[in-house]
């Protein structure tokens, strides 16, 4: 596990739940320099590209909670469409969606089929 400041972690629970890095600044009545200074040395620590990612590997690492959606099929698109690694409950959530999808569709899928004409048959 990876050893944090205290600073460094509220920062990284802050911007988890949404604050800016200058809504941080004013909270704690330093510079948004300031504070950016600790999200650049917090994205070394973790070796993540953005602060997003670093969210992200401390939710998977058990530093802070999870987000209110990780373990769902939007998180899993979230993290896919932001090139970041994708953690098992959210790849899991997606094979959920895919297996519901399948189960939804064959019935539909079967019953079209039935109704088209074969080629073989037409020639």
């Amino acid at each position: 596990m990876t050893a944090l400041s205290a600073r460094q972690l509220e920062l990284l629970q802050r911007v988890a739940h949404g604050a800016s890095y200058r809504q941080v600044a004013a909270d704690w009545g330093i510079s948004e320099i300031t504070v950016r200074g600790y999200g650049h040395r917090l994205l070394r620590v973790l070796g993540a590209s953005s602060i997003a990612h670093a969210v992200h590997i401390a939710h998977s690492q058990g530093l802070i909670g999870p987000k209110p959606d990780c373990g769902t099929r939007a998180a899993y698109r979230r993290h896919v469409v932001a090139g970041e690694p994708t953690d098992m409950a959210c790849r899991l959530a997606n094979q959920r969606y895919w297996a519901e999808c399948r189960e939804t569709l064959a019935p539909i899928l079967k019953a079209k089929k039935a109704a088209t004409p074969s080629r073989r048959a037409a020639a």
